[in-house]
């Protein structure tokens, strides 16, 4: 398939209040390191994710695995995109974070 042929679909998907906050607490826990190691990897997706506050914005990239300590956000952007697939992921309240 070429990039021509491929196609980007929007749309809105509903959240459900537990999520949101489970996933807030999780995120607002977290340590990122300023100068992180990344795996250099020849193939795979690359991942961008923005994270913006009032007054500041985080934007990390990375290819398919996400870096050293960067970990819980890579677990983020994972259900983040799979929201957007036919069978979207069962966030579980009991896991560590």
């Amino acid at each position: 398939m070429s990039v021509s042929d491929q196609v980007l679909a929007i749309a809105t998907v509903l959240v459900s209040e537990v999520d949101i906050t489970t996933w807030g607490n999780r995120l607002k826990k977290i340590r990122v390191p300023a100068y992180p190691f990344s795996v250099v990897t020849a193939d795979g997706s690359l991942i961008k994710l923005t994270i913006s506050g009032e007054r500041s914005a985080l934007k990390v990239s990375w290819w398919t695995q996400s870096p050293e300590g960067f970990e819980l956000l890579g677990e983020f952007a994972d259900w983040i995109r799979a929201l957007g697939t036919a069978d979207p992921p069962i966030l579980n309240e009991d896991f560590p974070g």
